[in-house]
């Protein structure tokens, strides 16, 4: 599969030869466009973007100037979303404007005439988010699968620091033009980082000045693949980075930021290293709590757990404070950002050797280590060490236990922020697999009903995943689910999630008739197992394969049949493997009079796999879940 391109272009300003393409203007529909009803280069979207129009014009070195301008054809029903807009923006300290907004849509009357309606004034919203991020939202009226909607606006970004954000001329759904341009002075220079699979048109800006531009077209959506983290990465793009400032006097400046100058900015700010050099919250409890621990781990476990406890997560990722700790130890809520410097502030009191560490989520996206920008994380986690263990904390996450790397930023790049211990590390860990271990027994009686005990224990990462779903009534529904409905689930009894045990388990009680075909019935094994089809189904695939973790999977038990059947068919012993060993499958099967025994044992020790690598992955996903949905076949000896 050809993967994305990267082209990064050292230079200040790219003069382009190829002339602007003619557009409808604003206001001014194509009744061809109304009339489409399938986008001939992605057949599966529910939308197409007709036009996805940027520009943006960085005036007096200052002021940076966005115009966009976007038309999209609804195609479906599940397109609908796409005409409710909300634009986030930074207001804090009126960072941000977003202004001039109009838009339009389009539809078809009984006739055939069109019908046009303009968006009203009166319905677009601007509401306050936080701190630092407002909204401004509105959606287009009269909108139904065949509408044509458009609409534009402009942002205004008034700093002393000067950046021009990324362009995604890809999305989630079909995109058929895509145009970026960017007008600049010449005392400001960029280096841009181009990222594509497909050819990029240059073009002229539509203004007389200096400048670049880019276009691409016929773009396919990328949508959700199975096990996919970081989506973004994978968008058709450019990326722009501040290189350099000419003064009025001739006079160079190279602009390009460091990791340590990020760092220094970041103590000194006031939400972030500011509230590490204030007096430690909730300390003198704390020296209660960790008065009988016996070594760092002991200690640094406790006050962990004590924060996790005490502190409720209100669902915001951040890697500042959003008003202050205080504040958010007075209202025991806080972001991610809040709660992990009361960490951080509290482990540092009581002498354990701990560090702010920015991460980015999987779902957020990889970092670029060339890039010291901020926007490239989401959250500040806690990097530890005790008894010369390293730990990463992120005590927003109540079920996380302290031995354990978040499941969200595992075989991740995390940045420690420190003048002395800084730079990046490397969030990865293989002793954690995400492990279950399934153990039963099945009795088939004469009449081919059978009952049946299942016990099924959830460790590590597969124990932190089901935690949420640990409940009687989730868990029959899920297993149900999971099992085809071949079986009834009479009773399930399960251990206490809040338990420090090291397994989550259910205990099963099951029963049913086997399925019966030509005089003979079926015997299905790990029922309860997950394995019932492969996630990897699409022939193609545009994104890497992102497990998140390491794998085992053991799965053991019995059938015993009564005397009025006979086992005509076992599955045979077998070993299947990935060409580099990666993922390993056995199983062996084993029969004793009326009764077969057989165990599964499936391991993956690789958490990812590249996209060149997807054909041989899904082919061997296909030969794996043949041999674990095989049955076993019994036939009536009398």
């Amino acid at each position: 599969m050809k993967r994305l391109v990267c082209v990064l272009l050292a230079t200040l300003l790219y003069q382009c030869t190829q002339a602007q393409d003619h557009l409808p203007a604003f206001g001014a529909i194509d009744k061809a466009d109304l009339e489409l009803n399938q986008c001939d280069f992605d057949p599966d979207t529910d939308v197409v973007y007709l036009m996805n129009i940027g520009e943006t014009t960085i005036f007096n070195s200052i002021d940076v100037v966005t115009e966009r301008r976007i038309r999209i054809k609804i195609l479906k029903e599940g397109g609908m979303h796409e005409a409710d807009l909300k634009l986030r923006y930074q207001s804090e300290a009126s960072y941000e404007q977003i202004t001039d907004i109009k838009g339009y849509t389009y539809n078809l009357d009984a006739s055939g005439n069109i019908q046009t309606t303009p968006l009203d004034q009166a319905m677009i919203f601007d509401k306050k988010l936080d701190r630092y991020f407002s909204e401004v939202a509105f959606a287009l009226p009269g909108v139904k699968p065949g509408s044509v909607v458009e609409f534009k606006y402009k942002t205004t970004v008034k700093s002393g620091y000067v950046g021009i954000r990324s362009w995604y001329f890809q999305k989630d759904q079909a995109v058929k033009y895509s145009s970026y341009h960017v007008v600049i002075p010449g005392s400001l220079a960029f280096t841009m980082q181009v990222v594509h699979r497909q050819d990029i048109a240059t073009t002229k800006p539509s203004i007389k000045d200096e400048g670049y531009g880019y276009v691409m077209k016929n773009i396919p959506g990328l949508r959700n693949e199975p096990y996919q983290a970081g989506i973004k990465d994978y968008y058709q793009r450019v990326d722009f980075q501040l290189s350099g400032i000419t003064e009025t006097d001739g006079t160079k400046h190279n602009y390009v930021s460091t990791w340590k100058a990020l760092t220094e900015k970041l103590l000194d700010d006031e939400f972030f290293g500011f509230q590490l050099r204030k007096q430690p919250i909730g300390s003198a409890e704390i020296k209660t709590v960790v008065a009988a621990s016996k070594n760092e781990h002991e200690k640094t476990e406790l006050i962990y757990k004590y924060v996790q406890k005490n502190m409720d997560w209100n669902g915001y990722n951040g890697y500042r404070s959003e008003d202050g700790i205080k504040k958010a130890w007075d209202l025991k809520s806080g972001n991610t950002g809040d709660i992990n410097l009361i960490l951080l502030s509290l482990l540092k009191d009581a002498g354990i050797k701990a560090y702010p560490c920015l991460v980015s989520t999987r779902k957020h996206g990889k970092v670029n280590v060339s890039y010291p920008f901020l926007e490239q994380f989401d959250g500040m986690y806690v990097y530890a060490i005790a008894d010369n263990k390293p730990y990463i904390f992120n005590a927003a996450d109540k079920s996380n236990p302290a031995d354990l790397i978040p499941a969200n930023v595992q075989f991740t790049d995390g940045f420690v922020v420190d003048n002395k211990s800084g730079g990046f590390i490397s969030l990865s860990s293989y002793d954690h697999p995400y492990k279950q271990v399934i153990s039963g027994h099945t009795q088939v009686d004469e009449n081919g009903r059978f009952t049946g005990t299942e016990n099924v224990s959830h460790f590590d990462y597969a124990k932190n995943n089901q935690i949420g779903n640990f409940t009687t009534a989730k868990l029959k529904e899920q297993l149900t689910a999971e099992s085809a409905n071949r079986v009834t689930i009479d009773s399930i009894t399960t251990s206490d999630p809040e338990d420090a045990a090291p397994s989550l388990d259910a205990h099963i009680h099951f029963s049913g008739a086997l399925q019966t075909s030509g005089g003979y019935s079926f015997l299905p094994y790990g029922l309860f197992s997950g394995f019932t089809k492969s996630p990897f189904v699409a022939e193609k695939r545009q994104t890497d394969v992102d497990f998140g973790y390491t794998q085992s999977y053991t799965i053991s038990g019995g059938y015993s049949v009564s005397d009025a059947y006979k086992f005509e068919e076992l599955p045979k012993n077998t070993t299947l493997m990935m060409p580099d060993t990666s993922i390993v499958v056995t199983r062996i099967t084993q029969q004793q009079n009326n009764t077969v025994v057989f165990r599964i044992k499936v391991t993956c020790n690789r958490p990812q796999y590249s996209a060149e690598e997807y054909p041989v992955l899904r082919a061997f996903y296909q030969k794996m879940y043949a041999l674990l949905n095989e049955q076993m076949v019994i036939k009536k000896s009398r």
